[in-house]
Parts: structure tokens; C-alpha cells; sequence
């Protein structure tokens, strides 16, 4: 299947830009419960699996939800602006 023909190509890893990824990982809540997550997993505690697993969605998804709010129409077209 030909990637490069459909429209959205190049769009598949947007969302992971830096200040996303800097979000995530400086997140206290994101640190705490990926390493409970992980510690879990390799003990085998399935109520810990389960707790760390909807504490770290939670922390994530307000980041995840910020990432992609489009900014106000005044700043998209500021960093639309060519600079002078």
C-alpha cells in the first residue's frame, strides 16, 4: 500500500512534537504511574496494573487534549506571518 498517495502522509507523527513529548515526560502524575505501571507488570499485580493504567490515562489525556486544541484565529495567523 502507497503511503505517499494519500492526503494525510507526513501527518501520521505530528502529534509527537517536542514540547508534547517534554509535557509528558516532566508530568509528575505521567512519571509516577508509568513506573508503578511497570513495577506492576513485572510483579504480576493485576489490581496494580489496573490502578496504574487509568492514573497514567488520566494524567495523559489532558496533555493529549491541550496538544490538539487549535490556537485562537489571532495566533494562527501571527505564526502564519512571514517574518520581516
Amino acid at each position: 500500500m502507497a503511503w505517499h498517495g494519500m492526503p494525510w502522509h507526513g501527518m501520521a507523527w505530528q502529534w509527537l512534537r517536542p514540547a508534547l513529548s517534554t509535557n509528558l515526560a516532566t508530568n509528575p502524575a505521567v512519571l509516577t504511574n508509568t513506573a508503578g505501571l511497570v513495577a506492576s507488570l513485572a510483579t504480576g499485580n493485576t489490581p496494580g496494573i489496573a490502578t496504574n493504567a487509568a492514573g497514567l490515562t488520566a494524567a495523559v489525556t489532558p496533555v493529549l487534549v491541550s496538544a490538539f486544541t487549535p490556537a485562537p484565529a489571532s495566533e494562527a495567523a501571527l505564526a502564519a506571518a512571514p517574518a520581516s
